[in-house]
């Protein structure tokens, strides 16, 4: 009898054991997800007018012919 109020015993503290272990790794897991950044909205896109590629509309170069995705290619398009 008392071997198996032992290994009734051994049984209880393996699964509370357990059970705060899963509880604590999903508190982890939500904390981290918390934690993520909000998603933006969706901002314009336009082509670049020389290579195609597309940027976002605030971050092109404005040219007299459109759009471009940098510098470089807002001169080259000029010359």
């Amino acid at each position: 009898m008392r071997y198996v109020l032992g290994v009734l015993a051994v049984l209880l503290l393996v699964w509370h054991w357990r059970s705060t272990r899963a509880a604590a790794l999903l508190q982890r897991q939500q904390a981290a997800t918390n934690h993520l950044p909000v998603k933006g909205t969706a901002q314009p896109m336009v082509a670049c007018g020389l290579c195609g590629v597309h940027v976002p509309a605030a971050d092109a170069i404005k040219g007299a012919d459109g759009s471009y995705c940098s510098m470089d290619h807002h001169r080259q398009a000029r010359d």
